[in-house]
């Protein structure tokens, strides 16, 4: 374990040019900083250090502003799994607390389901969404028993009190410590954090039992909004739950019902049907009371974090032959409480279909329609504005097809529309080409050309983009302007390579150029990156 291993080492400097900084720039570096290593072998040890810096942030006393290690083990006699340092927590359907990779809504009809390890090795350069102390997994037979601790110092926004010890309107989690107002935040409260499950694992299925408790330092309490009245506040929380799922012949159930310290409760229940080869059924309901929370919950639901809403999920996937997929899902949820910019009682209706062909090997043409409607607050004159549907629409046309064995070309078309009553729509539209070339050898690259142009925030849309590995990148463009960017990448020589990145945004008018050049200004937001990993084996 210790010596068979692959090390792996990034270094990776970024800059940014045309933003506009104000006081967050003006002490600190403009370049972004990561450097991280890594060890691995197999699935039986990892252990790795990560070290991390945001542009406009200075170098303090301790180097870089953020640090982060972990040490993970499995499969140690009876311990399946050991966690010192950063780690993750995955239990159930993320109604008490899920920190990994999950999905909501997407592409992907019938991936609704939470799954995997409880306990996973955290490496990231974000400085919210994991534990940091110890964790284990121990299996005896059909039994599995997880046990964590925690304790994290994290950025809260104080407010000072009479006695001088104050309280948190909040927990920032941008990490960004820039100007002097989001350094005063930086690791303000300490949150202490310790759970426990216990696993039944049967022949087609299993069964858990979870419960999960937290405090913070300073006490927590939201604004004076309403929609915060029955938001996550004090210093303690406590939530508990049970999770199970089960496999029957072509049929696979799971779900977890969950209540926290005031008794309200949440469930999430749903269903995996493979009714044929060529025809896959997903359903899942959930019913999340009002006041209940959880301070690291991450359900599929429609909001952000579990709570306050009940509705109801049907995708299905359908192939009809080799070269058709068609796919499409309703969601219908509700909220009986206030939300953020909804000043009342909301339902909203979320409609996806999608029909993709793969004519051959490597080549895909897919074209998506998705409706959402939901309720939000309107443009009234009343002191309280009044509850209106809201309608966005979107249709998105993408090919990729490759040239040759060395070029790909990806090509996409999308378009928006958006509705309020009482007040006037947006349009928008973002369209791209991408070629991507890999040739024999050591080079590699792609670049792409892209036109946005929005009427609004409201029609912003995300597209994914290339980076240097290890990166994602998924931006949102609103207001009008193009962008470019070009990826590129060399091995050096068996254990050392070097990537290189350059993009650049060029607003016309809209929202960047009044934020960088003034109305009617062109303005541009310029990045450039590079990076050098180096791998090896063993010592």
């Amino acid at each position: 374990r210790l010596r068979a291993g692959d090390h792996e080492i990034i270094v990776r400097e970024t800059r940014h040019w045309d933003d506009a900084g104000g006081e967050s720039m003006e002490k600190g570096s403009p370049d972004h900083l990561l450097v991280r290593y890594r060890y691995q072998f197999k699935n039986l040890l990892r252990y790795g250090l990560t070290a991390e810096k945001d542009a406009g942030e200075p170098f303090g006393k301790g180097g870089f502003d953020f640090y982060s290690a972990h040490v993970f083990a499995r499969h140690i006699g009876h311990i399946e799994a050991v966690a010192l340092g950063d780690f993750t927590v995955n239990l159930g359907q993320g109604l008490v607390q899920w920190q990994g990779l999950a999905f909501k809504k997407s592409g992907d009809i019938v991936a609704i389901k939470r799954q995997g390890p409880v306990l996973q090795p955290y490496g990231s350069s974000g400085e919210t969404g994991f534990e940091r102390g110890v964790g284990a997994t121990l299996q005896q037979g059909r039994f599995q028993a997880t046990a964590y601790w925690s304790r994290l110092k994290r950025d809260g926004n104080v407010v000072a009190d009479s006695v001088g010890s104050g309280w948190v309107s909040s927990l920032p989690a941008s990490g960004l410590h820039r100007s002097a107002a989001e350094r005063a935040d930086r690791k303000a409260v300490i949150q202490t954090d310790a759970g426990a499950n216990l696993r039944l694992l049967l022949k087609d299925g299993q069964v858990g039992l979870t419960v999960v408790a937290g405090r913070l330092s300073k006490a927590l309490k939201p604004g004076p909004e309403p929609y915060h009245r029955f938001d996550l506040q004090g210093r303690q929380w406590l939530n508990a739950g049970v999770d199970y799922s089960y496999t029957i012949a072509n049929m696979h159930v799971f779900g977890e019902a969950a209540f926290n310290r005031d008794g309200d409760g949440a469930v999430v229940s749903g269903l995996l049907l493979s009714v044929d080869p060529r025809l896959d059924v997903a359903f899942l309901g959930r019913r999340i009371g009002v006041r209940y929370r959880a301070m690291s919950g991450d359900a599929f639901t429609e909001s952000v974090t579990p709570g306050n809403e009940s509705g109801a999920y049907v995708g299905v996937a359908v192939r009809p032959s080799a070269a058709w997929r068609v796919e499409g899902y309703v969601d219908v949820y509700a909220s009986k409480g206030l939300r953020f910019r909804v000043n009342g009682p909301s339902r909203g209706t979320d409609c996806l279909l999608q029909a993709t062909h793969t004519p051959l090997r490597g080549t895909e043409l897919y074209l998506r329609y998705r409706v959402e409607r939901k309720d939000g607050n309107g443009d009234g004159p009343a002191p309280v504005p009044a509850v209106v549907p809201h309608l966005r629409q979107t249709i998105r046309l993408q090919a990729v097809c490759p040239l040759s064995p060395v070029v790909t070309l990806k090509c996409r078309t999308e378009l928006a529309w958006y509705d309020k009553r009482s007040a006037g729509g947006e349009a928008g539209f973002l369209g791209f080409a991408e070629a991507a070339v890999k040739p024999p050898g050591k080079f590699s690259g792609n670049a792409r050309l892209q036109y946005f142009e929005t009427g609004g925030y409201e029609t912003r849309l995300f597209t994914y983009e290339s980076d240097v590995p290890g990166g994602a990148l998924i931006p949102a463009f609103s207001g009008k302007g193009f962008r470019y960017y070009v990826n590129f990448g060399v091995d050096l020589t068996r254990k050392l390579g070097v990537d290189l990145r350059f993009a650049r945004t060029v607003f016309n008018e809209g929202r960047g150029a009044e934020i960088i050049g003034g109305e009617g200004v062109a303005a541009r937001r310029t990045e450039a990156k590079i990076q050098a990993h180096y791998t090896f084996q063993g010592f």
